[in-house]
């Protein structure tokens, strides 16, 4: 905070940052979905691909890995995306706000199907946003160690 921002200003900037990162996840997914189909002759339209809800992608990626016998490789990435969706549709589905003067300021209320009240401080806030930066950088990782892509999908 010494260049003057806000706590509810870094707060504001963390939910931005886990969005994108959360975007960035689910772009990286669509591109191992493309790359595995145009190996296979399926249809492999990216723009097609990133229209799938997340849920469907992650099948689709877990399905990949099966296939690959990749499986003990990206149980961390399995687990760390499977976070990120639950964190994600809390973010998008809630409703947020920040009360500067609690020592938890950051208040949420999640509405089914969580049914979800609560409140976090900051640090924990930011920890929950670093899980979409793991996931998409271990995945990345994972895709040039162990590149699912070549076990092939077809992407319907």
């Amino acid at each position: 905070m010494d260049n003057g921002e806000t706590q509810e200003t870094i707060f504001l900037r963390s939910y931005k940052d886990a969005i994108m990162h959360f975007n960035m996840l689910e772009r990286n997914m669509a591109y191992c979905l493309r790359a595995a189909s145009e190996r296979t002759g399926a249809d492999g339209d990216i723009a097609r691909i990133l229209e799938f809800p997340y849920d469907k992608k992650l099948r689709k990626i877990k399905a990949l890995i099966s296939k690959s016998g990749f499986d003990a490789q990206y149980e961390s990435f399995l687990a760390l995306a499977e976070q990120c969706r639950l964190f994600r549709n809390r973010l998008v589905h809630g409703h947020w706000e920040f009360v500067e003067f609690l020592e938890a300021p950051i208040r949420y209320h999640v509405p089914t199907p969580f049914e979800e009240n609560g409140n976090m401080t900051l640090e924990r806030f930011a920890a929950q946003v670093v899980i979409f930066m793991d996931a998409n950088s271990l995945f990345s990782k994972l895709r040039i160690s162990n590149p699912i892509e070549w076990g092939g999908a077809n992407t319907d």
